[in-house]
This record gives structure tokens, sequence and C-alpha cells, in this order.
């Protein structure tokens, strides 16, 4: 919330495609996290780090019928969120954040 609230232009839209693209993993590897805000996104002040996910104590698999249903009302769940914390800038630009969300995956990069 703090990076996406100060970063610049450039630096913002990266750290949302990148958002986006962690939430695409998360959704295939684990399911929807149950509180998903922008308190629960870490990332580095220069949008080019990695992007953590924490607190997923309550994620659910995302099996089943309405699967992409639920996806997307985890996604949702993101931009109330936004919404709420008065992140405009994060919110108007919000579709760089979709955008990353359903790109292909990038192969992981090894250490």
């Amino acid at each position: 919330a703090v990076v996406l609230a100060s970063a610049p232009g450039a630096v913002r839209v990266i750290t949302l495609d990148r958002i986006g693209r962690a939430f695409r993993s998360l959704h295939v590897a684990v399911g929807v996290h149950a509180d998903l805000n922008a308190h629960n996104i870490l990332v580095t002040e220069d949008g080019e780090g990695p992007v953590f996910v924490i607190d997923l104590d309550r994620a659910t698999d995302l099996e089943g019928p309405g699967t992409g249903r639920r996806a997307r009302a985890n996604l949702e769940r993101l931009r109330r969120s936004f919404r709420k914390l008065g992140l405009r800038d994060a919110l108007r630009e919000w579709e760089y954040l979709e955008r990353g969300y359903e790109a292909p995956p990038r192969p992981p990069v090894a250490a």
C-alpha cells in the first residue's frame, strides 16, 4: 500500500503488473486468499523485486465449479482495499494489474 501510494507512475505500473502476475500464480498454486488487501502484499520500492503475498493461513483451493468467478471475486476484494486506502492512482491504472494477471506465466528465475 505504501509503495503504491508514493511510487512514481512508471514504478507503480510495473508494480501493478507484478502484483497481477503474483496473484495469478497464487490462484493457480494455492487458491483464494481469505483476507486479500493491499497490506498483505509486499513489494520493493523500485518495483523490480519479487512480490510476496502474506497471511495465507486461511487460503482455500480454487478447484471445482465457479473457479473463475471466485478468482475474480478475490481480485475485486483487492480493488475494494485499494479504494478504502485511497490509492487513486493505482485504481486508475488497475488495467496493468489485470494485464499482469492475464499474462502467460514467466519461468522461475534460477537462484
